[in-house]
């Protein structure tokens, strides 16, 4: 499966500052037998909502594997783990209504926001709640869409 994974940093951390971090990141990605196929540009973006913090340092990748979604949540986690650095997983039963204020809530400080959709790509359930995010959101929330393929 080919994957587009968001990755931000605002801070240093054990491995040095936010490029490095950014980059031990990728090294850790790779070393769980993922294949990183390509690397984005370094972006800065200024925080949104937040006073007294560092500007972002942001890129994307985009990783091949065959793991499932919800294990490759894992993995990152794990990595997440070891960089000192949070995801937030929200798991939502899209089978009743989301009430997208406290989805707002849930997400809270997060820059990027994976929607992961098991439907198929055009007129999947993940497309409405991305633009319902974005337009609730106050912050410039980076959202990606991964859906099935139509």
């Amino acid at each position: 499966m080919i994957y587009v994974i968001g990755l931000g940093s605002n801070l240093d951390s054990k491995y040095g500052d936010q490029y490095q971090t950014l980059k031990k990141s990728i090294d850790l990605i790779k070393l769980e037998n993922i294949e990183v196929i390509k690397v984005s540009k370094l972006y800065v973006t200024e925080p949104v909502d937040m006073t007294e913090v560092n500007w972002f340092l942001n890129a994307a990748i985009m990783i091949s594997t065959s793991l499932k979604p919800s294990k490759l949540i894992v993995v990152l986690k794990e990595i997440e783990k070891k960089i000192n650095k949070k995801i937030q997983v929200i798991d939502l039963c899209w089978l009743s209504d989301i009430d997208i204020k406290n989805l707002l809530k849930l997400i809270g400080r997060c820059a990027s926001v994976l929607i992961v959709d098991e439907c198929r790509r055009s007129g999947c359930y993940g497309e409405g709640l991305m633009i319902d995010l974005q337009k609730a959101s106050k912050a410039n929330l980076n959202i990606d869409l991964h859906a099935a393929e139509n």
